[in-house]
């Protein structure tokens, strides 16, 4: 005997059972159209967020300025100027003095070439100092050897062999206006020499080539030298400050 039960409000286990899963349905439902429309309004909100900070850094950053030039950047109603200072000339970039030119290398119309008041004698040789003065108006240098020779007159022709290079370290001088610099010459006594080999003469003038230059100067010396070009009785020491 199947039995009913028909109290008020209460529903046969079949029915209610179906009556539940209409509510649970209806709520999922009502739960899945609500979460994309929450997550669009995330989305936009997020979007509002970025346009506003993208535009506020865009208007605070001014453009990259050249050196010595001005550079300037329109924000939201303001202006960033940024200025940068062009470097002074003799200066660096890091701001220190560049080093100074060194000083060209002493033409000989800015030398007045002299011999020294230096002289000497030993075991067979002289030795006498020829003077470099510096006579123009700014500095110069001299560096290395100069070139000497006896010559019969200025312009004249060469007497024996030049002077050899006499072994030493060679150092630059820096010559300022009014200063000297010296180059030792050492002489043979050439009357110890045969007679065959040397055929010895008087001398009156030597003919100097200051340190690196193809032009040359005449200084007035009277001294017994070697009129062959063998042997060589004569050599020079580099320029030294001072005379």
């Amino acid at each position: 005997m199947i039995v009913h039960d028909n109290r008020p409000g209460h529903l046969p286990d079949g029915r209610m059972r179906e009556r539940l899963n209409r509510g649970t349905r209806g709520k999922g439902e009502a739960a899945m159209m609500s979460s994309p429309l929450r997550a669009r309004h995330a989305m936009a909100w997020v979007a509002v967020m970025c346009v506003a900070v993208l535009a506020a850094a865009c208007g605070s950053i001014p453009a990259a300025p050249g050196a010595g030039s001005t550079a300037t950047a329109a924000g939201a109603g303001s202006t960033a100027t940024a200025t940068v200072p062009a470097a002074q000339p003799g200066t660096s970039s890091a701001g220190t003095p560049a080093p100074a030119a060194q000083p060209g290398p002493c033409g000989t119309a800015a030398l007045r070439v002299t011999l020294g008041s230096r002289e000497g004698a030993a075991a067979g040789h002289f030795y006498r100092t020829v003077d470099f003065t510096n006579i123009s108006s700014a500095s110069c240098t001299l560096y290395g050897y100069p070139g000497v020779s006896f010559v019969a007159a200025i312009g004249g022709n060469q007497i024996g062999a030049a002077a050899s290079r006499s072994p030493a370290s060679k150092r630059l001088v820096v010559l300022a206006p009014g200063k000297k610099a010296h180059a030792l010459l050492d002489l043979l006594d050439v009357l110890n020499f045969p007679p065959s080999e040397c055929a010895a003469s008087d001398a009156h003038w030597i003919k100097v080539y200051p340190p690196n230059q193809f032009s040359a100067s005449y200084v007035a010396w009277t001294a017994k030298v070697c009129t062959k070009p063998k042997p060589v009785y004569m050599s020079v020491a580099p320029v030294r400050q001072g005379a």
